[in-house]
């Protein structure tokens, strides 16, 4: 049976463009077995080119009369919040043009509401917490598959992120911890399509004492994920990608919210958790990245048990949940 797929979520350079790209990539696991979506998102450049660029129908909807106005007399088989919050009266539209609503790392009274409930990053009871369940593009199952050699006896590329916005700019800072780290180790600083502390960044990389290249970030990062060594990243959905190819990080939060993500995934071997970059401080990123210089087993290890925590299925578990869920219903 075709079903009909709702999607609601949203960007901004506070929140970033994680929850964006992680239902592009849900998305696209529902056309792939031949199903409609439909995305209602706010008005947000950068969401608005991605899902324009992934080839997904939307629309502008924000608030309330807005989404009822843009959902007409449409209905759906499964609707899909994908955002942080959602207002209780939103759900209960989305729930009432629907035959389920499912929510995605909602921890508030929507969630509630939902038949079905994936909560990677912020896990709450009753709900899909594991990390195989996050959703990553397709890019990132075929990648993982690609053995990662990080006993290679040296540390070439290392690789700086902060998501798709670095709301607070915390980039400046990293790059600055990195400045004596020895110039024949390579390293890319992405900046992401909401990224807007150029002017800060542009100061610290003219006085640098050595060479840094900044990446514009773009829908797929994979493969530059895959060429580095070690990466320092903020503690969402790229930590996770970063896991699912096996490359070691240091994790300097964008959000207080991903301190919790990150504390769970050192608890189990992957990263070195630094905490929220505001109280995290250039010395502490840099003792973090020679610890790892300087250390191919950990190094190693760290690989293996992030390739083991995330393999990159977790967008065909999801829909086969959703698709498992329906079947029952229609029982």
């Amino acid at each position: 049976m075709k079903l009909r797929v709702l999607f609601k979520t949203k960007g901004s350079h506070k929140q970033g463009i994680g929850d964006v790209t992680s239902s592009l990539d849900l998305a696209e696991e529902f056309r792939e077995r031949g199903h409609s979506v439909l995305f209602a998102i706010n008005n947000d450049q950068s969401a608005m080119q991605l899902t324009s660029k992934k080839g997904f129908e939307f629309r502008v909807a924000e608030e309330l009369p807005e989404i009822e106005k843009c959902l007409g007399a449409k209905f759906f088989d499964v609707a899909i919040l994908n955002q942080i919050s959602t207002l209780k009266e939103e759900a209960l539209l989305f729930k009432k043009r629907s035959k389920i609503l499912v929510t995605i790392d909602d921890t508030g009274e929507s969630a509630a509401l939902a038949a079905l409930r994936f909560n990677v990053l912020y896990p709450i009871a009753d709900s899909y917490s594991d990390f195989k369940y996050i959703a990553l593009s397709s890019s990132f199952q075929r990648k993982h598959e690609i053995p990662k050699d990080v006993m290679k006896g040296k540390i070439e590329t290392i690789l700086v992120m902060q998501g798709g916005s670095d709301t607070y700019g915390y980039t400046p800072k990293i790059v600055r911890a990195l400045y004596d780290i020895t110039n024949n180790i390579s390293i890319n600083v992405v900046l992401g399509p909401n990224f807007s502390h150029y002017q800060e960044l542009n100061k610290v990389l003219s006085k640098a004492p050595r060479g840094f290249n900044t990446v514009k970030g773009n829908d797929d990062l994979s493969d530059l994920m895959l060429k580095a060594d070690l990466a320092i990243s903020a503690g969402g959905n790229t930590i996770l990608e970063l896991a699912c190819l096996g490359v070691p990080s240091v994790i300097v939060c964008a959000e207080n919210f991903e301190v919790e993500t990150a504390k769970r995934l050192e608890k189990k071997g992957f990263g070195i958790n630094l905490g929220f970059g505001e109280y995290v401080s250039e010395s502490a990123i840099k003792d973090a990245v020679i610890q790892l210089l300087n250390n191919n087993t950990l190094l190693t290890q760290m690989s293996i048990k992030g390739r083991n925590l995330v393999d990159g299925k977790g967008k065909k578990r999801i829909v086969n949940r959703i698709t498992d869920f329906l079947d029952d219903c229609d029982v």
